[in-house]
């Protein structure tokens, strides 16, 4: 498999994962034992701030069946246009 297709499978995967509480799809995208997810939100200021939280946190309470996703409005992912494979890492 390409790095592309890899990078592509791990889009669809954890998007799709997320969506229908599916812990395989979710497993399936991600190192869950060391990954985590970076992001910046809002703080109680208004400013921006680095967050991270370790998936296997998140996956847990993502497939719990009390959790609701966030609605990201209708449809699916059609598709992932990847213009370099720099963040990809393949291990054995």
């Amino acid at each position: 498999m390409k790095d592309y297709d890899a990078i592509e499978e791990t889009v669809f995967h954890s998007f799709e994962g997320y969506q229908d509480k599916g812990r395989v799809r979710w497993e399936g995208a991600f190192v869950v034992e060391i990954a985590n997810m970076m992001g910046y939100r809002k703080n109680d200021k208004g400013e921006m701030e680095l967050f991270t939280v370790p998936y296997r946190g998140l996956i847990e309470r993502c497939v719990d069946p009390e959790f609701s996703p966030r609605e990201f409005g209708d449809g699916n992912i059609l598709s992932v246009d990847i213009f370099s494979d720099v963040a990809a890492h393949e291990t054995d």
